[in-house]
């Protein structure tokens, strides 16, 4: 999103952010609506292709921690799911050791593991880098939440009047947010006018 600062992180799986206890509860009004404060951060780039990989860092909705190449550990609020949706769907979407990595810490239940701990052994069998990303968000809509279960719509890119969004649902397993079960993602466009009032980090 043309204006937004972006960061290179000193680790490569991002410069994680101590939990500062901000993060809302439901008794705030604004507890479906408001976006965190992020600080973006370019985990990879392919100057081959001009196209990059950004993910949202929050002080009070994580990710909190990094874990074998991954940052993780988000808060179990909206803004929370928020963030881990955006940086599954980045994650698992650039290509390389990383994908695998970022696919093998969020896996949705009834993945079997073996495949990707596998390629993460043997790394020459994962395929290169894909020659496409996702932009920074334009604006970002819960959908629906639970402490169980959330679902995310991105504004992703905005060509004129007509705006393309990226669904997304991820479920609280293990103390952390995954992929679902029931579907990742769905990909649909929309009008401009339809997200004015969508939350922007």
């Amino acid at each position: 999103m043309d204006g937004t600062t972006v960061y290179y992180p000193e680790d490569p799986a991002g410069d994680v952010f101590t939990d500062d206890g901000e993060a809302l509860t439901p008794e705030d009004d604004n507890w479906l609506t408001a976006a965190p404060k992020v600080e973006w951060q370019r985990l990879k780039e392919n100057k081959e292709t001009d196209t990059v990989w950004d993910f949202p860092f929050s002080a009070s909705d994580g990710p909190w921690q990094v874990t074998d190449g991954v940052a993780h550990g988000f808060s179990r609020t909206p803004q929370g799911a928020a963030l881990a949706a955006w940086h599954i769907f980045q994650g698992v979407n650039r290509g390389g050791i990383d994908a695998v990595r970022s696919a093998r810490a969020f896996l949705p239940p009834s993945t079997n593991p073996a495949r990707l701990d596998a390629a993460i052994a043997d790394p020459s069998i994962i395929p290169e880098t894909p020659d496409y990303s996702a932009p920074i968000p334009v604006a970002y809509k819960v959908e629906s939440f639970t402490d169980r279960t959330a679902v995310i719509t991105f504004a992703t890119a905005q060509d004129n009047d007509v705006v393309s969004v990226v669904t997304m649902m991820v479920e609280w397993i293990d103390g952390d947010w995954h992929q679902s079960d029931q579907f990742i993602r769905s990909l649909n466009l929309t009008d401009v006018n339809a997200i004015e009032e969508w939350a922007r980090w």
